[in-house]
């Protein structure tokens, strides 16, 4: 998307990504259904006590001896290394040029931006090292959904409603980035004080819905987008 030639090939591409994704459970989730069916319903081994052992008992039970075990343990670290890579260099880049150059020292030159970018890329491994031991308790996998729908609620309320309502403006946009932000923590928090046990997928749709009436509200308190503004992205 990022490097799209135009603002309409740009879209298209996160489309097209949204279209692929809905695919991914299947790759996700294989797995583990042949694992639950290998242990429930074949009864070859014992259950597991903790289902993120899942690709690990894979290896030990199913792969080949013979090599494909280390190929397949290969990718897999491959694979964690490429994400914690590109994801590393998304943070220094966003920090350095988006956060950084533009509201803290506009004049930085390039080997100071550079060194900001790699120092705040090393506090994200730090910061990810700290937590990782908490997940044991919770579970890679639902850590990994838990995580990535909750963020992912307010930025999707904020291109539904900029996709198919021409009233959204920027400061309905900024309200369903920060404000949605905090709404989607507080519900989650609330929740958990309460004693309210709800899939998170449920939480993150009451989450939507209220940040959908606030930008709503924000929309219609404020100025208006101008038709050039709007025109482009309008579905």
């Amino acid at each position: 998307v990022l490097c799209a030639r135009s603002t309409w090939d740009g879209m298209m591409g996160i489309l097209f990504s949204c279209f692929i994704n809905l695919f991914r459970p299947l790759v996700t989730c294989f797995l583990g259904l042949v694992v639950f069916h290998w242990i429930h319903v074949m009864h070859m081994a014992e259950p597991l006590e903790n289902a993120d052992t899942t690709f690990p008992f894979v290896l030990a039970h199913m792969a080949p001896e013979w090599g494909l075990r280390g190929v397949v343990l290969t990718g897999l670290l491959a694979a964690v290394m490429s994400t914690i890579s590109s994801l590393s260099n998304s943070t220094a880049t966003i920090f350095s040029l988006d956060v950084y150059k533009r509201l803290i020292r506009p004049n930085a030159d390039d080997a100071h931006l550079v060194f900001m970018g790699k120092a705040v890329a090393m506090l994200s491994l730090v910061v990810a090292g700290v937590v990782a031991p908490f997940i044991e308790h919770i579970g890679l996998f639902q850590y990994f959904q838990k995580g990535v729908t909750y963020l992912a609620t307010p930025f999707i309320s904020v291109i539904l409603m900029g996709f198919f309502w021409k009233r959204s403006n920027y400061a309905a946009g900024l309200f369903g980035i920060v404000g949605g932000l905090a709404i989607q923590l507080g519900i989650v928090v609330g929740f958990h004080w309460a004693g309210i046990t709800l899939h998170w997928l449920y939480a993150a749709f009451i989450a939507q819905v209220l940040i959908m009436a606030g930008m709503l509200a924000v929309s219609l308190v404020t100025t208006p987008s101008s038709r050039e503004q709007w025109e482009p992205f309008f579905w």
